[in-house]
């Protein structure tokens, strides 16, 4: 008991000694895997009176907000006592002057952006500092030895200030400095030997400044820097040798619009050895420019006037392997000049005046963009020996023909996209070839009234992840219908449906596509009839995209959210009583009189009459002779009080029912049926409960030998028959009229079934018929008792056992 105290005791002092401060958020994380010790780590929204009893010595960095000069002066003198282990102090969005305020020899990263500083004042020499960060604020001027006392700084960032000049030793003393950043200011020129104390600079961003000339000497002594950006300034020229710089790696120019408007181009002559990347975007440049450090592995000319591309232009970059002209005005591309770079795998060519694909390209490309230019057909010569390439983006060109085996020979293709193009026809298999295809974008392609009966146009979907049909409603419609595709579609988790006009989505899509989590639907007047499955499927997913899509039929779930439909009723619900009492039964000659009908079921159930002389009435108030396609099927129980029947007829028939036609969607009307046999059954009927299943079939009819046609009198020609229809819950469209089914809805629906419900059915069938036969062994010599009413049940339906 005394080690469970001791836990307790610790616990609290705990919590007592890292207690947060109010108006802060305090938050801590382990030092290590064993939670032994910790560090904690605070944001508050001002200073607190209470902030110097409360923070932990645990704190390890602190953030405060909205201060003045006095707050300030007060926390100093605790801040430098009483926090031995604090080490990131930040004070953003504050009024401060800093004046003489002192810095803790502890803290390492020091954090005063966002305030309205105008000036640094240095810090005792004693200090710690690798990492400061004044950026955001309205210093104008950096004096010389302004960080002389910061010989640890390693990061120092000045950006979005006011600073217009450098003096020649604003920078010493800082032979640590690894990263700077003067990004945001307003320097015009950079004055001779600035950067030479920094001789340890990797980093250096001048971009958004107002620099117009490079001298030779602006950057000398920077020998180990890997990264210079001077992009988004105001350069008109660089002096040769300017960047001559040996390690340099990734050079950025973008947006110097008068940089290439010099004759020669030669903006890349003089550059360093070791250059990787080179970005000359937005330049103003007519063609390519050359260069004389061969190393390039990336070339971004984004944004120029480069309207040609011509053999040779490309010849100074043999080991290019990214390349990117998007948004120029290209609208030739000479056949051999870009298959001389065997090294490049990234070609993007987005956003000109292309009309064809480029003729002889790597075979060793991976990534091909040409959208948003003026190609108008894709032959399966244009994209022949790319056996490597991955990504293909064809999207908003003037594509109106694809050729039958146009991607026959991309064999490792994974993401596909031909949205919005002008495609009057696909042709079923027009986009075989790409067997590891992932991500396959059809949006936007209006085809020319697809038949029902044409396949969809990709039949290898085995590895398929993402399909896109948005705006595209004869795709949908074809890849909805071809079981064949959905079947093999497996893998499909996010399927675009929006805008495709439908107004139902198939009962069994989710059978079909297991893995599927995103269904976007907006855009289409759903008939939520049938939906509430889809609903509930949506809640669990809990995608945003599905919140949007609402209801247009019927008129009660009008602009109801489909995530917001109540969910289906259990199989298992109470049961629901229909009584009604049956109207007299009339017939010419001996009638039938007093006869009662009495109904009970656990579902809604259609019932209907047909007679030749005779007539069963039922109340319409209580049994409607129509019902809504939802109807589910269910037990149903028919009682049917025989006194007079018995008196008055020592003989009676039993007309066995078999379907005719092609009939075999689970409802059932009148003209389905026809009489075939009659068969002679006892003059008192005994209480017979027979089991059948909601799918209707012609060997179940078969067994039912006790419902159906009882004839008046044997020795006239005059019949009543009773239909019983039970509704299966089926996915079909339906009028109200089970008569006027289509063949290709019976079709629909006769195709859904599963072939392990058909093999299950048959399978109780055969148990039910062996049952029956060793029954009527035993009890041959029984007589049949005295019974007043029949009464036939149905177990529940095959699909609930499935």
């Amino acid at each position: 008991m005394s080690h469970y105290l001791v836990l307790v005791f610790a616990l609290v002092w705990t919590l007592v000694r890292c207690s947060c401060p109010t108006m802060c958020n305090c938050k801590n994380y382990a030092l290590d895997a064993t939670q032994n010790d910790f560090y904690m780590v605070a944001t508050c929204a001002s200073l607190p009176s209470n902030v110097t009893e409360e923070l932990s010595e645990k704190l390890k960095e602190l953030t405060l907000l909205n201060l003045n000069d006095t707050i300030v002066d007060e926390f100093e003198t605790f801040l430098n006592s009483h926090l031995p282990n604090l080490r990131r102090l930040s004070l953003r969005n504050s009024s401060i002057s800093l004046g003489n305020f002192t810095i803790s020899a502890n803290i390492t990263h020091l954090d005063f952006s966002g305030n309205n500083l105008d000036a640094w004042i240095q810090p005792p020499e004693d200090n710690a500092i690798r990492i400061l960060d004044i950026s955001n604020n309205r210093v104008a001027s950096l004096q010389n030895y302004t960080f002389r006392t910061l010989n640890s700084l390693e990061v120092l960032n000045i950006s979005f200030n006011n600073v217009s000049v450098l003096e020649p030793y604003t920078f010493s003393e800082l032979h640590n400095l690894k990263c700077l950043d003067l990004s945001g200011n307003s320097i015009v020129l950079l004055t001779q030997k600035v950067f030479l104390p920094v001789i340890s600079l990797q980093y250096l961003n001048l971009s958004k400044n107002h620099l117009s000339v490079l001298s030779e000497t602006s950057f000398e002594g920077l020998n180990k820097l890997q990264q210079l950006d001077l992009s988004w300034n105001n350069l008109r020229k660089l002096a040769p040798g300017s960047l001559e710089l040996p390690g340099l790696a990734r050079l950025f120019l973008e947006g110097n619009i008068d940089l290439g408007k010099s004759s020669d181009a030669s903006i890349l002559v003089g550059t360093g050895r070791k250059l990787l990347t080179v970005d000359a975007s937005h330049l103003g440049l007519q063609q390519v420019p050359p260069s004389l450090t061969p190393s390039i592995r990336t070339l971004r000319l984004e944004g120029n006037r480069i309207k040609n591309i011509n053999c040779g232009d490309l010849d100074s970059y043999p080991l290019l392997q990214m390349l990117d002209f998007t948004s120029n005005s290209i609208d030739f591309i000479e056949e051999d000049a870009l298959g001389r770079l065997d090294s490049l795998t990234m070609l993007i060519l987005s956003d000109n005046k292309i009309r064809e694909i480029p003729k002889s390209l790597p075979e060793k490309l991976e990534v091909l963009r040409i959208e948003k230019n003026e190609l108008e057909q894709v032959t399966e010569g244009d994209l022949q020996g790319l056996t490597k390439l991955e990504v293909l983006v064809l999207n908003d060109n003037k594509i109106r023909i694809i050729g039958a085996r146009a991607f026959s020979q991309l064999t490792s293709l994974v993401t596909l996209d031909l949205s919005r193009n002008p495609v009057n026809v696909l042709q079923p298999g027009c986009l075989q070839g790409p067997v590891y295809l992932q991500v396959l974008r059809l949006s936007g392609i209006d085809l020319i009234s697809p038949a029902k009966d044409v396949s969809f146009p990709l039949t290898a979907p085995e590895h398929l992840i993402t399909l896109d049909l948005s705006k595209s409603p004869g795709l949908a419609r074809q890849f909805l219908s071809d079981v064949a595709v959905l079947a093999a579609s497996k893998r499909l988790q996010e399927l675009d449906l929006s805008y495709t006009d439908s107004d139902v989505i198939r009962s069994d899509l989710l059978h079909y596509l297991p893995q599927l989590r995103s269904l976007p639907l907006e855009g289409n007047k759903l008939n939520c009839s049938h939906l509430r499955w889809l609903g509930a499927w949506m809640r669990r997913q809990d995608d945003r995209r599905h919140r949007n899509v609402a209801c247009a039929s019927p008129a009660d779930l009008w602009a109801t959210l489909l995530v917001d439909l109540p969910e289906e009723e259990c199989e298992t619900s109470s049961v629901r009583s229909i009584v009604t009492r049956a109207t007299t039964l009339r017939s010419s000659g001996d009638g039938i009189s007093g006869g009662n009908l009495i109904l009970t079921t656990e579902r809604k159930t259609t019932v209907g009459i047909d007679t030749s002389t005779s007539t069963i009435g039922v109340n319409q108030d209580v049994i409607p002779d129509k019902l809504p396609p939802e109807t589910p099927h269910g037990p149903l129980t028919v009682t049917t009080d025989t006194n007079e029947i018995n008196s008055r007829y020592s003989k009676k028939t039993n007309s066995i029912l078999h379907q005719k036609g092609n009939n075999k969607t689970g409802i059932i009307s009148k003209s389905s049926y026809r009489t075939v046999t009659e068969v002679p059954i006892v003059p008192t009927p005994r209480r017979k409960t027979i089991n059948s299943p909601g799918i209707r079939s012609r060997s179940s009819y078969t067994k039912v030998n006790d419902i159906g046609t009882y004839e008046e009198n044997p020795h006239k020609e005059k019949s009543t028959t009773l239909y019983v229809d039970i509704v299966p819950n089926t996915a079909t469209h339906w009028n109200g009229k089970a008569d006027e089914l289509s063949s290709d809805e019976k079709d629909t629906v006769k195709n859904s079934y599963h072939p392990g419900m058909i093999i299950l059915f048959m399978s109780v069938l055969i148990a039910f018929a062996v049952v029956a036969m060793f029954a009527s062994k035993f009890n041959r010599k029984r007589q049949v008792r005295e019974d007043r009413d029949i009464e036939v049940t149905s177990i529940p339906s095959i699909t609930e056992l499935w």
